[in-house]
């Protein structure tokens, strides 16, 4: 005799209509420095303002498939926050200064995606290194040099994370 029990009553519940994760649109979420705004599709678009002196930016992304409060704790609100300094860190003039933006947008982007498997795998992010050599010039006053590095490795770590949770972030 099989008997399916909990686990299958589990199944159902997680494939029933109710439990999808739905959004009303129109709605506008100021949560700090962070906006919300839901829109059509069960979407959620997160914008993030950051500021350099007096120079600020605007980081955009698209969140899916999760409700406004799961949005709010969200690490994918990491890529608003990345593409805002990236945007800091690639028209600021003053080299020092876009070192530090990009570097504020690498920490704040974060790394979730090397916690996740894909294909049955964790990324190999090897870009740490990267940012060893670009402090090391940072250190030794080449700010040009340490700018190109670490805007390289923010780039590459937001591209990371669209790959990782591509159908959850964009």
């Amino acid at each position: 005799m099989i008997r399916f029990g909990l686990p299958l009553a589990l199944l159902l519940g997680s494939c029933s209509p109710s439990s999808h994760k739905h959004v009303a649109p129109g709605q506008i979420i100021v949560a700090g420095d962070i906006t919300f705004t839901t829109r059509e599709g069960n979407s959620i678009d997160v914008s993030v303002v950051r500021k350099s002196g007096e120079q600020q930016a605007t980081g955009a992304a698209v969140l899916h498939g999760m409700t406004v409060e799961e949005a709010r704790t969200s690490a994918l609100v990491g890529v608003a926050k990345g593409r805002a300094w990236l945007s800091l860190a690639t028209t600021l003039s003053d080299a020092p200064a876009a070192y530090a933006a990009a570097m504020q947008g690498i920490a704040e982007l974060g790394v979730e995606y090397r916690n996740v498997k894909k294909g049955g795998k964790y990324i190999v992010d090897d870009t740490g290194q990267t940012i060893l050599l670009a402090r090391m010039n940072a250190e030794k006053g080449d700010h040009v040099r340490a700018v190109s590095a670490v805007v390289t490795v923010l780039r590459e770590r937001l591209e990371l994370y669209r790959r990782v949770f591509s159908g959850s972030v964009e």
